[in-house]
């Protein structure tokens, strides 16, 4: 528990809630609310606070279980499996006590269990050194291969940008082992495909396209979505009831960058799909963007074949018949754009960005024939990242199984 960065309240308040929940040394504190929901600690020792909504409280009976014991569950795999489970979709995920309090958990003798919690803090301070001094090799690492990356953008030609694509595929061919820079260089590809230097089309920047938030290249210019579009329509905001038949239902969790994962999409019956759809029917080319919650500013196009409707958090965008569709959806998933998105939330704890402004969003635009082509290489880009992104996790699930063999030799 940080409480560096907390709220305040008064004494009356204090007290008020002390009278129905006093927190003491050796209590577990689970958060129930929110996307980390299952995040646990023990109270090492006691001060004054009081506990919001979104945190439990829950007392070991020190006669029967141990903190460390308790929270060495629910820190487990089985443990978040259980505590998931339970968690009731709304606005947020929820987790009620009545629901913690049928969760089970497997309670050896008071003694073995503190073997246990201490064999296993022996096993994780061997892993944090272990960890501590990868990391401070992959940081070396990552603030080289970063260099390179970040000179891609600030290319200025065509000619600029294969000369640092030389360098880095040149001096950085062992880069993609590194966790997190195949994100990263996706980034990247975004970026560059908004500033007009991805194809060969592109040509010096032009002084003209000063309305947006950067000069444009020659024969590009800057347009409010607004004016690239013909409809904007918000989901509506009531949680939908699901079943195991009937239409896609897309939240956010079923959006990932240039994809619908809409196979793992929850499922409405034929009367709410009808309502869900009643202002406008997704078809396919058509933009769902999600635009609230921790998983803002991802945009996906509407695949072929494919009737959907919005669930919480999304809504839906459908551009003119001279645009690009693919071309817009790859822009609003650039950093160009997701900058504008966040600057919009005014850092709210729920950042959701209101549809007004998602309407203003400056959006770089060259001819129809350069949407197309920039839309080929970066798709063709993608997903050359995308299989290689699944080599990689392929190779972490070997490492881990490794990792968990060696760990059950060392506690044997």
């Amino acid at each position: 528990m940080d409480i560096a960065d907390t709220d305040f309240v008064s004494q009356a308040v204090a007290e008020k809630c002390w009278r129905r929940c006093a927190p003491r040394e050796g209590d577990v504190l689970m958060v129930c609310v929110g996307a980390t929901t299952g995040r646990v600690c023990v109270l090492p020792k006691m001060r004054s606070f009081v506990l919001v909504r979104s945190v439990a409280l829950l007392r070991p009976d020190t006669s029967q279980i141990s903190a460390a014991w308790l929270v060495l569950f629910l820190r487990s795999p089985e443990g978040q499996r259980q505590i998931w489970a339970g968690v009731k979709e709304q606005a947020q995920p929820c987790l009620y006590i009545n629901r913690m309090k049928t969760m089970v958990l497997p309670l050896p003798p008071l003694a073995e269990q503190k073997r246990i919690v201490a064999k296993v803090d022996q096993l994780m301070a061997l892993c944090d050194d272990l960890e501590a001094k990868q990391n401070k090799k992959r940081d070396l690492a990552t603030q080289s291969t970063l260099a390179a990356l970040a000179a891609l953008p600030t290319a200025e030609t065509p000619a600029d940008l294969a000369l640092a694509w030389q360098r880095l595929e040149r001096e950085h061919s062992w880069m993609w082992s590194i966790s997190g820079m195949v994100d990263q260089f996706k980034k990247t590809i975004l970026d560059l495909a908004a500033r007009g230097l991805l194809t060969s089309a592109g040509g010096a920047a032009d002084p003209g396209t000063n309305d947006g938030p950067f000069l444009l290249v020659k024969g590009w210019r800057w347009l409010r979505l607004e004016a690239l579009a013909s409809h904007f329509v918000d989901c509506l905001h009531s949680t939908p009831r699901c079943g195991a038949n009937g239409y896609p239902s897309i939240r956010t969790a079923d959006v990932v960058p240039g994809r619908l994962m809409w196979r793992q999409a929850r499922l409405v019956d034929e009367k709410q799909f009808a309502e869900r759809v009643r202002r406008l029917a997704p078809r396919e080319g058509d933009i769902l963007y999600s635009r609230e919650g921790e998983r803002l500013g991802i945009a996906a196009c509407v695949p072929p074949g494919v009737r959907l409707c919005l669930g919480q958090r999304m809504m839906h965008i459908r551009v003119r018949d001279d645009v690009d569709s693919k071309f817009v959806m790859w822009i609003l998933n650039s950093p160009v754009v997701y900058s504008q998105a966040v600057g919009d939330t005014g850092g709210s704890t729920s950042p959701h960005v209101n549809m007004k402004d998602i309407r203003q969003f400056w959006i770089p635009v060259p001819e129809p024939n350069e949407q197309r082509r920039i839309v080929v290489v970066v798709e063709r880009l993608m997903s050359l990242l995308d299989d290689l992104e699944a080599k990689l996790r392929k190779q972490e699930q070997t490492a881990t199984r490794l990792a968990e063999s060696l760990a059950a030799a060392v506690a044997a």
